[in-house]
């Protein structure tokens, strides 16, 4: 009799281990979908930002632009936006290290900074204009109805980002 007691110890360890194997793969699984769905959400605003900024730089005139971007990531999380040149965003995030200096680049970056998606804008000039940033870097969520405004000021084109609202769904 004590074998049959042996063997069903044996079984119900083997069932809660393969049952905590399946868990721990199901988690994993799910957690790099996520995160792999919210990169791509981050990058797709971050370059999306960086073309509008483009579009406002080449036009080389006085200009006000609301700038569109997704309210949400994915799982309705919001995000922050950060538009500076490499180095001052450097400065606030080091992970961010494989930035070049004399770029401008917008970064959109996960509230808990583990997730983000950076776009290349420009180089500080361009066309014999140097590109500036009043309070480089801008950052701002991205529920923040923001506007830029551009100045063309001798040879330099100023880009000044403005909360102007709240984004509602």
């Amino acid at each position: 009799m004590p074998s049959s007691i042996v063997t069903h110890l044996i079984g119900c360890t083997t069932l809660l281990a393969i049952m905590f194997i399946v868990m721990m793969f199901t988690a994993f699984v799910s957690g790099y979908v996520a995160n792999n769905s919210e990169k791509r959400v981050l990058v797709a605003a971050a370059e999306s930002l960086s073309l509008q900024i483009k579009y406002a730089i080449n036009s080389r005139t006085h200009t006000n632009i609301t700038l569109d971007y997704p309210l949400w990531s994915s799982s309705n999380r919001p995000y922050n936006i950060i538009i500076g040149n490499g180095s001052s965003i450097k400065t606030m995030y080091s992970f961010l290290n494989s930035l070049n200096d004399t770029k401008i680049y917008v970064v959109a970056l996960s509230i808990d900074e583990r997730v983000y998606g950076v776009s290349e804008v420009c180089d500080q000039e361009i066309n014999g204009y140097k590109i500036v940033i009043s309070d480089s870097p801008a950052l701002f969520a991205s529920t923040r109805l923001v506007t830029l405004y551009q100045y063309i000021s001798g040879n330099k084109i100023i880009l000044d980002f403005r909360i102007v609202g709240e984004k509602s769904p």
